[in-house]
């Protein structure tokens, strides 16, 4: 039967609008939570970048008995205190956040590995390694920061941007060092290939270990 009022009209009319308002509001508390989300995440991941900023120019400091320790603490990231929702994420950067803390613990294997083979007193090749891991694993955190600030509509600022620069900077700075390393090492070995007899390849060696110059080297051994 027609409802020659038209009441029924408006009351579907109703139920469609109050829906539809619904769902709106749905929308707007999950872009709010979304924002909440990424701004602390967001924040925190940028807080670990710059901290292993600062450990990648770590080279210890010297005790009173000769030993070296680490001068910068080791970067902690602990994004579960902040009872985080990741499915108001995308597939894509949850994946990348739950995978973040893998590979830190991964690297504090390796690095515990490297103190442990490291040579006494100073641990040199330790506080490289410490140097080179925590400027690579800083890079993807910033990054990480970075694509959650796109996804939550934050702002990238000055800052955020820096910190990335910064860590690219010091990989950069680091390869640059192994390189010439590398080209030192050759040439040494060259020498070494040159030099005899075989007795005295340990005392060079040493020498070249201790920061002695194949020069120096050779003007001692003839004022022996």
């Amino acid at each position: 039967m027609v409802d020659p009022s038209g009441w029924s009209i408006f009351r579907f009319a109703g139920k469609v609008l109050s829906g539809g308002m619904d769902w709106i509001r749905r929308r707007f508390k999950k872009a709010d939570e979304i924002h909440q989300l990424c701004t602390v995440v967001a924040f925190a991941l940028e807080e670990y970048a710059a901290d292993c900023y600062d450990a990648s120019h770590d080279s210890g400091i010297e005790n009173p008995d000769g030993t070296v320790d680490a001068r910068v603490d080791a970067p902690v990231l602990d994004l579960q205190k902040l009872k985080p929702d990741w499915l108001l994420l995308s597939a894509d950067l949850r994946y990348r956040v739950i995978e973040l803390p893998e590979k830190i613990r991964r690297i504090n294997g390796f690095l515990s590995a490297s103190w442990d083979n490291a040579t006494a007193p100073d641990y040199a090749e330790y506080f490289w390694d410490r140097q080179k891991e925590y400027a690579r694993i800083g890079e993807s955190a910033s990054r990480l920061a970075m694509d959650i600030r796109s996804y939550g509509r934050l702002p990238i600022d000055a800052s955020a941007g820096g910190i990335l620069q910064n860590l690219l900077d010091r990989q950069e700075r680091i390869r640059q060092i192994e390189d010439e390393h590398e080209r030192r090492a050759a040439a040494w070995r060259d020498q070494l290939a040159k030099f005899g007899p075989p007795d005295e390849l340990e005392t060079l060696t040493a020498a070249h270990q201790a920061g002695v110059t194949y020069a120096s080297f050779l003007a001692a051994r003839k004022g022996d």
